[in-house]
């Protein structure tokens, strides 16, 4: 956990001005690119406009956010089946307009991310797009179906497409002839599913794309070394192919964004200890250098779109500000102090200060779920469980379901250290609904972190977010960066009336009614839920629940509208859905979180028998401790102390750990409340 020593001061921008900042990063700008002048400046100009220029990081950001701001955006969502679909409906986007892509793949993480987007997105208008032929890619075969996937020629010539390049060979000079720089570079394959966002990245931020092998180990693992210099050796060759100037900060490409599901932790070098950070490896000269600030976006085709359009596409103006540490910590640590840049900003916070910080406090706070936006966590602890207060864990699945999606700032020492297992902090955010996410790998202490405040200030003032979260001149660390690196905070893209390009688009507004008069209301629901309606859902389910013609039925229904049950805390409706579950699915991460953070509170005062029943039947092995600890005096006052001991002798029967085991003995041993 992070040790508390006096945090090293910021290099520059430790107290930035932010109304100037603001007014720089708010302001119109053309899209960036150098000036040169017909007679060149005298040394003395040379050196004072040099001195007058904004830090690298600043540049960096008001690059991305010019450009971003010159692309309108149409209100609208488009929802596509399969990637060659995504791919053909990015060919609709163009310099004067765009609109958010997303992949249904018919799970129900996929259609929940959806409904995040839209509730944060709000379009006039979400349409379904299936076009013919979206098969014509290579045929790649994973655990189920075949699916077809686009070959490097269609991606990169979308890329070209888009900015009016009559070839993929013709892009830089294209490039070129717009006085258009990019910031930055993706790295992608085409045989690994992180592909959709590379793609969206390239083609929005103006990025070369540098293709490397697919790394077909995950996130959590470790990369060994020689795979580390296969991955630096491709960027190099990518990076030199191309014109532009990258082997320092503030030349032309100062960023890398690696959509690769990679191993996203390194050896250290040999005189330290503990993991890197593949992160803020990636970008650095053999000196330690920083050239560009790296970060990862991994995932499957559905999940890394999702990521991408929200980076792209979404301007988040509230958050959440918790402070789990308690007196004794170094000032610049007290998290309150990011609270007025949040109202110089006009965004809505909530902010949890320390000495009301505590795990009722934080579970009432994540009872039905938060909206999300901006989040930012003091915390201390492992990958597993993080205190809310001094010596008061929480486990990974108190982590809250996102209504909307999140950037995430934990200072925390480990929280990503196996950052896409859902058992972890880290992967349970991103499970949730996080789309970018900073936080250690390793415990790097607590001056390793930038704190809150200038965390915050650095965002507001238009650094992007790979930047923003870290020191400007450490040498490599362990701190990892999740995401696009070129989320600006700021205002929205302008919003401009049309419709997306796409010949058959059906909107789902009419799937949803045609589902509802063929009585398919599974489908109807998670329609509804898609459009941002849960009310509406939720009718559907209450009318539908006891006119369903089997179990299938009912088990499709509740996984089409539980969750919106439960951001809506309707604790029986809820209940309703749960129980008609099938086992392997009331068995999954994201639904027992939702039980169990809705249905908790009732344990208290006199039990609910249904409650109980349904809590005991999903004690998770991640929190085993906690949720046994509170069911015993219920299971006891229900059914008797030997029934609460065959659970408890249950859980310690099928709990590997040793220490574990000890714990629930105490548990079992405990009296229990009466």
């Amino acid at each position: 956990m992070p040790q508390r020593s006096t945090p090293a001061p910021i290099a520059r921008l430790a107290r930035v001005a932010l109304g100037l900042a603001l007014t720089i990063m708010l302001g119109a700008h053309a899209i960036a690119r150098d000036e040169s002048p017909e007679e060149g400046p005298d040394e003395s100009q040379s050196e004072r406009t040099a001195a007058q220029q904004p830090p690298p990081m600043v540049r960096l950001g008001l690059r991305a956010n010019a450009l971003q701001q010159r692309l309108g955006v149409l209100p609208a969502v488009v929802i596509v089946e399969t990637p060659m679909a995504y791919l053909g409906a990015l060919e609709g986007w163009s310099l004067e307009a765009s609109y958010p892509v997303l992949i249904d793949d018919g799970t129900p993480d996929a259609r929940e991310n959806i409904a995040r987007f839209v509730r944060a997105f709000e379009p006039a208008s979400i349409v379904r797009w299936a076009p013919e032929g979206a098969g014509n890619g290579k045929n790649k075969k994973g655990k189920g179906k075949a699916k077809f996937t686009p070959s490097r020629d269609q991606i990169e010539g979308a890329v070209a497409r888009f900015w009016g390049a009559p070839s993929t060979e013709t892009l830089d000079e294209q490039w070129a002839r717009m006085g258009f720089a990019p910031p930055g570079v993706v790295v992608m394959s085409e045989d690994d599913g992180a592909w959709t966002a590379g793609v969206a990245l390239a083609i929005q931020r103006g990025q070369p794309i540098v293709w490397t092998s697919a790394y077909r180990r995950l996130p959590r693992a470790q990369l060994a070394p020689e795979e580390l210099e296969t991955l630096d050796r491709d960027l190099r060759a990518g990076l030199e192919a191309r014109p532009w100037p990258w082997d320092a900060l503030g030349d032309a490409i100062d960023s890398v964004a690696i959509c690769l599901s990679i191993p996203s932790r390194i050896d250290p070098p040999a005189e330290r200890e503990g993991d890197f950070a593949l992160t803020d490896r990636v970008g650095r000269h053999a000196d330690g250098s920083r050239y560009a600030w790296a970060s990862v976006l991994f995932g499957d085709e559905a999940t890394a779109a999702y990521r991408a359009m929200c980076a792209l596409f979404l301007a988040p103006d509230h958050g959440w500000v918790f402070d789990g540490y308690e007196g004794g910590d170094p000032e610049p640590f007290d998290a309150g102090l990011a609270i007025p840049l949040f109202e110089r900003m006009g965004f809505d916070v909530v902010f949890t200060e320390s000495k009301g910080a505590n795990l009722p406090t934080w579970r009432a706070r994540c009872r039905t779920g938060i909206r999300g936006g901006f989040v930012h966590v003091n915390s201390a602890g492992y990958p597993r469980w993080f205190e809310v207060a001094r010596r008061e864990r929480a486990w990974a699945s108190e982590v809250p379901l996102l209504r909307e999606p999140a950037i995430v700032h934990f200072i925390h020492s480990f929280s990503a250290k196996m950052a896409d297992t859902p058992q972890t902090i880290s992967g349970r955010w991103l499970e949730n609904g996080a789309y970018a996410y900073a936080g250690a790998v390793d415990e790097p202490y607590l001056q390793g972190f930038v704190p809150a405040e200038k965390y915050f200030a650095r965002m507001f003032t238009g650094i992007p977010f790979a930047a923003a979260c870290r020191y400007d001149d450490a040498p490599a660390w362990k701190l990892q960066v999740i995401g696009d690196p070129l989320i600006v905070a700021g205002k929205a893209r302008p919003r401009r009336a049309g419709a997306p390009p796409l010949e058959g688009a059906e909107p789902l507004e009419a799937a949803m009614k045609a589902a509802l008069e063929e009585r398919r209301f599974a489908d109807a629901a998670a329609s509804l839920v898609m459009l941002g309606r849960d009310d509406d859902a939720l009718r559907v389910a209450r009318a539908a629940l006891d006119d369903l013609p089997d179990e299938a039925d009912g088990a499709s229904l509740a996984e089409s509208a539980l969750l919106a049950a439960f951001r809506a805390g309707d604790e029986t409706l809820f209940m309703d859905l749960y129980e008609r579950l099938p086992p392997k699915a009331a068995s999954r991460e994201l639904y027992t979180s939702a039980l169990w953070q809705l249905l908790r509170p009732s344990l208290e005062g006199a039990p609910d028998a249904r409650v109980v029943n349904l809590l005991r039947a999903h004690i998770r092995d991640d929190s085993v401790l906690d949720d046994a600890w509170d069911l015993r005096s219920p299971v006891a006052l229900l059914y008797g102390r030997e029934a609460m001991e065959a659970m408890v002798l249950g859980l310690i029967e099928r709990t590997r750990n040793q220490k574990t085991k000890e714990r629930l003995r105490e548990v079992m041993s405990a009296r229990p409340l009466e």
